[in-house]
């Protein structure tokens, strides 16, 4: 027989056993752990100093630190002196175990290079002296390693040179204090304990160094450490990182007098690929929505077209997309640089529409295309491409994909694009005289056409054909030099054409007409009024003469005045700007002014002539014919 007792005593053991072991699973479900993995190469020569500086900070301070003043469970994986090797860096990656609420956190000191395939460097561990082939680790490769794993948080940052087979070095003899920081729970708890993403960040940018004073923190893992010890109201890892950018590009031009300017991202870098993305062994690709039997891409002199025969189900009368994206032949995405041809996320791409007709609906030979230059390659060697084909449903609020192809190799040689003018592919300079003048030009493009900008307002083109014009100059009415420029535009090039002409180098008139106006009272005598219209350059704040010179009606033989001398009539006119104009000058000549002997009935003539103040002639009308009579 059982006892009550012993049933009662039996049963709460049991209920107490449950609770605590509901208890474990629901801490094992709560509870958070940081991943803190730290390599640092202090065995070298030149940053080993630095390193171990860094080891003080992490080791001793940093990680004390997130322990007493978060709730996170501390993992701690250090890899320095001879430990620093890859080996270990692939196995502590490879074999890593973590939950979704874990936080992930990589730290790297050492030298590295940038290998010129993406914008972070390659670490570079071991010992110098052994094989490079055996000691290298892209950053990138890490990064997308860690992001595979459970993870609510990764930080993965390296201090190294990101100069192609650059060396970190030292620089600058900037100092500070190691004291632990103390207090704000909050902030850690709140960047390392609450926060997620993914975080990538290098120490510089691509093509430049880093740099550590002797025997100190390098400059970016003291920006880290006076980042994360500033007291500030607002917490997020972005911010965090910002200022550690902030203070590493400052520390460095402070202290060493060189640009070091750290780089960072969130996310997925190039779609997620740092390694060449592995192949379909045939870009043939089934789904229940459509098909892709078929990829291929061919090349005109201008643009890239990429052909796909595929198949396509239940999207008859809706708007559909075929779009095409670009990478490298390490699978990096091409990356856009005019806002032309792209993503949403800044990637080259192109797409085309189409409205299938039928619920089957099936496409042969389907091209898309898109201008070689806007592939952006440098260079004008062969390289392999890739591209991906993917089959939108664009009639839905937001684009639904439907299906994909795998990733299609292709050959691509740039198209060489060029613009020479007169055989030159440098700016060019031209000078004309006072008088004007033109000036053919000689224009060489890979393009089909040109285009002539910014003609001076002085200027004009004429004569333009596909390989030529002809640049027109008027002649300079002004006592002063001009000088302009325009540009000769083709290929996505452009040069520039200097234009300059000196002043006029004394002055000058014109006459555009002259006329007679008969039989005007002029107070007590009657005469006629002569109209002169004329212009006149270079004799701002002088006065001009106008002369009108009087001959027989054969313009050769002068009348003569009283004195036996030739007879003429002077006027003048001030000239009050530089280049001035005169529409109807007028100047009265009586009748009995002419000294016509006798009868004086018959043809005669005068012609109008301008001086300036010296008495230089100008300009000349002659030959003006009118009659006579008494």
């Amino acid at each position: 027989m059982i006892k009550t007792d012993s049933i009662r005593f039996y049963f709460f053991l049991s209920f107490a056993l449950c609770i605590m072991m509901q208890s474990e699973n629901i801490y094992a479900q709560n509870s958070k752990t940081l991943h803190f993995i730290y390599f640092a190469d202090t065995n070298d020569s030149e940053v080993g100093k630095s390193s171990e500086e860094a080891n003080r900070y992490f080791i001793n301070n940093f990680i004390p630190m997130v322990k007493q003043n978060t709730s996170l469970n501390i993992k701690t994986y250090y890899f320095y002196g001879q430990n620093f090797q890859r080996s270990k860096l692939n196995s502590v990656i490879t074999n890593l175990q973590t939950s979704s609420n874990d936080a992930i956190f990589f730290y790297y000191t050492g030298h590295g290079f940038n290998q010129d395939n993406n914008d972070f460097p390659t670490l570079t561990l071991g010992l110098r002296g052994d094989a490079l082939s055996s000691r290298t680790k892209p950053l990138l490769d890490i990064y997308n390693t860690l992001r595979n794993k459970p993870h609510r948080l990764l930080m993965v940052i390296a201090e190294a040179c990101n100069a192609v087979y650059g060396s970190r070095t030292n620089s600058g003899n900037y100092t500070g204090n190691y004291d632990a920081f103390e207090g704000d729970n909050t902030k850690l708890q709140a960047l390392f304990g609450e926060s997620s993403g993914d975080y990538l960040m290098s120490s510089s940018k691509k093509g430049q160094k880093s740099f550590c004073p002797t025997g100190g923190l390098g400059y970016f893992t003291r920006g880290f450490k006076d980042a994360l010890d500033e007291r500030v109201n607002s917490f997020s890892i972005s911010l965090l990182l910002n200022k550690v950018a902030k203070n590493t590009t400052k520390y460095a031009s402070d202290y060493a007098a060189e640009d070091q300017h750290p780089q960072w991202l969130s996310g997925i870098y190039s779609d997620g690929k740092s390694k060449k993305p592995s192949l379909s062994s045939s870009t043939r690709v089934q789904s229940s929505k459509g098909e892709i039997k078929n990829v291929s891409v061919e090349t005109s002199e201008e643009n890239l077209i990429v052909k796909v025969t595929f198949s396509i189900s239940n999207m008859k009368g809706k708007n559909g997309r075929v779009a095409c994206y670009f990478y490298d032949n390490d699978g990096n995405a091409l990356k856009d640089q005019n806002s032309s041809y792209c993503s949403t996320n800044g990637n080259v791409s192109v797409g085309k529409d189409i409205t299938p007709s039928y619920d089957n609906s099936a496409y042969t030979d389907f091209e898309v295309a898109i201008p070689k230059s806007e592939l952006h390659q440098i260079g004008t060697y062969t390289r392999t491409l890739q591209v991906q084909l993917v089959v939108w449903d664009m009639s839905k609020t937001e684009a639904v994909e439907l299906f994909r192809s795998g990733y299609e190799s292709f050959l691509f040689t740039p198209s060489i694009s060029y613009l020479k003018v007169d055989g030159k592919t440098a700016d060019k300079s031209v000078n004309f005289s006072e008088n004007g003048g033109q000036k053919t030009f000689n224009v060489d493009t890979s393009s089909d056409t040109f285009e002539t900008w910014g003609i001076p307002s002085w200027c004009s083109i004429t004569e333009k054909t596909s390989t030529s014009f002809t640049l027109i100059c008027e002649a300079n009415t002004s006592s002063e030099e001009r000088a302009d420029y325009m540009k000769v535009k083709a290929s996505g090039k452009e040069l520039r054409i200097d234009i300059s002409q000196t002043g006029r180098s004394g002055p000058s008139a014109e006459i555009e007409n002259v006329w007679v106006e008969h039989n005007v009272i002029n107070g007590m005598f009657k005469g006629m009024n002569i109209h002169v219209k004329f212009s006149i350059d270079g004799m701002k704040n002088k006065r001009c003469n106008i002369i009108a010179a009087f001959y027989y009606g054969d313009n050769t033989t002068p009348l003569k005045n009283q004195f036996g001398g030739n007879l003429t009539y002077n006027s003048y006119g001030n000239v009050t700007y530089d280049s001035a104009r005169w529409d109807n000058f007028t100047f009265f000549v009586p009748y009995s002014g002419l000294f016509i002997i006798g009868s004086g009935m018959g043809n005669y003539s005068f012609d109008i002539i301008i001086n300036d103040h010296n008495g230089n002639k100008l300009a000349r009308h002659n030959n003006i014919q009118f009659t006579y009579w008494q």
